[in-house]
Order: structure tokens, then sequence, then C-alpha cells
């Protein structure tokens, strides 16, 4: 309950006395008692026209204390919004007078913040630059009085002034050395717009001063490493008619194309014009397109140099608008020469290797790892009268005569497993052409390794050996002819019984030829 006013006070005394008096009233004579009833009726009449005046002075009085109580609530919620504050806040008089400050402030100078309130603020300032601050404050009171303060309305705070912003100041905290900050200033009106309050927040600057440091190094360095590297940066802007204007150009251009960046700024045509034209137009021209639609892109191109040589150079460009008309791109070349070279002599091996393949008497095959064929020759489809995709995954295999297939995967089984690439794989076999005939051949195999030594898989050739196998056959039936011959001369020189040298000779004549019968004509 609220206590009573001391105007409330003054009327219940009144009250009380005026009760009193009535009490007496009652044993005066009438003459006496009638004045005294006047009297204290104007005293009754009196005392009911305070107690409006007293009611109407307890509410304002209950109105104020609930303002004060709201202004204390929000005090107290202003100097905790403070304290969460990442940075240090020091509120001031518009004489730099020192008001409140928050935690982060109290840190920055190392005292207590009942050391510091009611402090003027150049207190906590290296003494050169005080008059700083103090001419700042002294602008500030002139732009106030010049222009009226606005203070808070019902729908808000007024809006803020600011002064400063991230100006670099020294403080001098107790019992350490001077250290940068950086201020900005704001001020406003109080609640009735007569009186300013400043709020200077400040943020410790030594760690700007390390990131300043570092950003620096960290900038020398990269020029360092762009103007030493064998790669070029350039940047330049693109017009929507296709013209273009040089930013920058690394140091390594002079490396790279022949050129200074002066030279390469100074004249805009110089660049282009040493590019190889055929390059120009199939390759660098479609570019604008890529610009004009901000994308990222490469091309490859010949540029002759100062001294006559060419060189192969690969750019990247990245592109992005800056203007309506206008494109920001960033390239970065490189000298890929020895690469482009290296393809060059390897597109001429691997075009003779497939003229050598294709002119090649002896089907030639490669497989993968997992024994899947992936290239034949043209050789392979005149050996096998087979398509040359038929071959292609383990479909070789079909190619095989079936009862060579189990002898031909045993054969790189045991390769595989026992030879370790110390020797070719070789072994003869049959291949069963659609129709039905079948052809021998000899397989070599030698495994297919990177310049590291890293298998990739297999390379074999089969070699048509059917003629050499007719004439091995032809040769052994000669010289088994001859040696039957021989035999039967003998068993008729051991005996002259004509029924068993004809007996004896059947039997080896079947033994020798493998045949089931055998007729003998006698004339």
């Amino acid at each position: 309950m609220t206590p009573p006013s001391e105007l409330d006070r003054l009327v219940q005394v009144a009250q009380r006395r005026l009760s009193r008096l009535q009490a007496q009233a009652a044993n005066l004579t009438s003459g006496d008692a009638a004045s005294l009833v006047e009297a204290i009726a104007e005293l009754a009449h009196a005392i009911e026209a305070l107690q409006g005046p007293a009611k109407a002075l307890h509410q304002q009085n209950e109105a104020l204390r609930e303002i004060q109580r709201d202004l204390e609530q929000e005090n107290q919620h202003y100097q905790t919004l403070l304290d969460v504050a990442p940075g240090g806040y020091i509120v001031t008089d518009a004489n730099g007078l020192i008001q409140s400050v928050n935690e982060a402030a109290a840190a920055l100078l190392n005292r207590q913040r009942a050391d510091i309130v009611g402090q003027p603020l150049t207190a906590f300032v290296v003494p050169e630059e005080r008059d700083l601050v103090r001419q700042q404050l002294c602008a500030i009171a002139q732009s106030a009085s010049s222009a009226p303060l606005e203070p808070a309305t019902p729908h808000g705070p007024s809006q803020p002034v600011f002064w400063l912003h991230n100006q670099e100041l020294h403080l001098t905290p107790r019992d350490q050395e001077p250290y940068s900050v950086l201020v900005s200033l704001s001020g406003e009106p109080d609640r009735v717009g007569t009186h300013l309050r400043l709020c200077w927040l400040c943020r410790d600057g030594r760690d700007r001063h390390q990131l300043e440091t570092a950003l620096h190094a960290s900038e020398t360095e990269l020029r360092q490493i762009l103007d030493s590297a064998l790669t070029t940066i350039v940047r330049f802007r693109i017009y929507a008619n296709r013209t273009w204007l040089y930013d920058y150009w690394s140091a390594g251009c002079e490396v790279l194309f022949g050129y200074s960046p002066q030279d390469l700024i100074a004249d805009p045509d110089l660049w282009p014009s040493r590019v190889n034209g055929e390059d120009w137009e199939a390759n660098l021209v479609p570019l604008f397109e890529a610009f004009f639609a901000e994308q990222t892109t490469t091309a490859e191109y010949r540029f002759c140099k100062p001294d006559g040589s060419v060189r192969w150079i690969s750019s990247t460009y990245s592109s992005h608008r800056i203007d309506d008309d206008c494109w920001a791109i960033t390239a970065v070349n490189h000298d890929i020469t020895a690469l482009k070279e290296t393809e060059i002599a390897l597109r001429e091996s691997e075009h003779r290797y497939e003229t050598l393949a294709n002119t090649s008497p002896v089907a030639i095959f490669r497989f993968d790892l997992e024994g899947n064929c992936t290239y034949v020759n043209p050789r392979w489809s005149v050996l096998t009268e087979r398509p040359a995709e038929s071959a292609f995954g383990l479909g070789w295999l079909q190619s095989i005569h079936p009862d060579d297939r189990d002898l031909s995967l045993q054969f790189w089984q045991t390769w595989l497993q026992t030879a370790l690439f110390t020797e070719p794989l070789s072994y003869e076999a049959r291949a069963i052409r659609p129709s039905g005939e079948w052809v021998w051949f000899f397989c070599q195999v030698l495994p297919e390794c990177d310049a590291d030594g890293r298998l990739q898989g297999y390379i074999g050739s089969l070699t048509d050996i059917s003629d050499r196998k007719q004439a091995e056959v032809a040769l052994q039936n000669r010289l088994a002819r001859e040696q039957l011959i021989s035999e039967v001369t003998g068993f008729i020189r051991q005996t002259l019984d004509l029924q068993e040298v004809l007996q004896r000779s059947v039997d080896r004549i079947r033994q020798v030829f493998q045949v089931d019968r055998l007729l003998i004509f006698q004339f």
C-alpha cells in the first residue's frame, strides 16, 4: 500500500479535530452553540474541499511513482544491454563527463566502474589527443545549438546523431601501456530534450592493427608470388561493343609473353596481335558470349613471342557484370607448350600404332585387367571371320575352338599366377569360324604397364599358323608312311608266311593311322 501523503495526514487531523468540536458543541448554550456549529460547518466544508485536491495529488503521486519505477527498470535494462554489448560503451554528457560505463569499457580502462563514473573522458585519453577530444565536444555543442533537440515521443526514442565512426584514439588503462581503440560517437537528447547524452563506442584497435599488418604481409607475399610465378594474372574490362581496357597485368607476363605489363596496358591491341590467327578466330572470339553470360571458361591458343618463338598458352577466364554494358574479366594464363608437345607426340605415336596395327599381318588384341577385350585390329576379323565388336568383353572366347577353350583359359591362369610377367605367355590353339571351319593360331601375350610401371592390362597377338600345321601334318604322315614301309619290309624278311605278314601289317597300319577298319586287296 502506498503511504499517505502529508496533505492526507493534515486532512485526517482536521477531521478528528472536527469530531471533537462537534462533541463539545452538544454541551454548550444555545447562543454559543449556534456560533460554534457555524464554525464547525465552515471547517467541515473546508475539509471537504481539501479532500478533492488531496485525492488528485495522491493519484498524481502514484503516477509519478509508477513512472519512476518504469524509469528505473528502463535504466536497468539499458545498463544490462550495455553490459552484454561486445564493445566498450561510455555514456557522457555534452561536456564529456562520464555518466555510466559498461563492463567492457571498464575492462578496457582496467578500472572499476565507480572509479570511472563522474570523471571527464579526457582523463583516460593520452595527453597528446585530449585537445582533439575537446575540439570534438565543442563541435558537437555548436552543432546541437544550431539545430533544436528532438526529445523522445510516445512512439519511440529520438533518432541518434552520429559524429564519429571508427576514429582512432589511444586510451591509458591503469597499470598498462596506452593502446589504440576505434571510437564511434553518437548522441541523443534526453526525454525532455534539454540535455544531450553522448554514447562513445570503443573497440580494441590492437586486433585491427594486427590484421592490417598480416593483410599487408599477405598482399606483399601474394604480389611476390604473382610476380615470380610462371602463371600470369590479367584483369580487364570488356564492353558491349567488344572493346576492352586492361586494368592490371602481373609481372609474370614478361616471362610468359615477352612483354612488360606497361607495354600490354598501354596498347590493348598488342596482345591479340601476337595470337595465332586461326586460334584467335576459333578459340578466343567465341569467348565474348561467355563473358557476356558471366561464365567461367578456358581457351588454348598459340602465342608468338617477340623473339619469334611460339608457345602454347592456356587461359582461364571468369567474368561478372559491373555495369549495364561492362564486364570485369579476370584471366589466369600459363604456358602449356610442354604438355601440348607431349600430346602432339602422343597423337602421332597413336596414329603410327594404329597404322601399324591396321596393316599388321597378325591379329592384335588388348585386354583390361579383368580379361575383357577392349580392342582388336582388322586382322583379327580376317582370322576369325567375325566382326570386331564380337570380341569385346568376353566375346573373344566364342572365337576359340570348343576343344581348346579350357586349355586356353588354363594357359592364362597359369601364366597370371606363376609367370609374374618375366616372360610372355605363348601357346597354340584353334579358332573356329562361323562356318565351322577352324584355323590354327599362335598366341603371345605381354603385360601393358604405364610409365610408372603400374599394370594397365595386356596386349597380345594371334599369328595364323594353319599352313605350318598342315605342313607339319603332311610331314608327319610322310614319315609315318616311310616308317610303316620299313616295318612291313622287316616283317617280310622275318617270315615267308604271307598271312602273318599281312596280319602284322594291318595291325601296324591301324595303329599308325588310327583307323578301325582296313581293306587290303590282293591281285
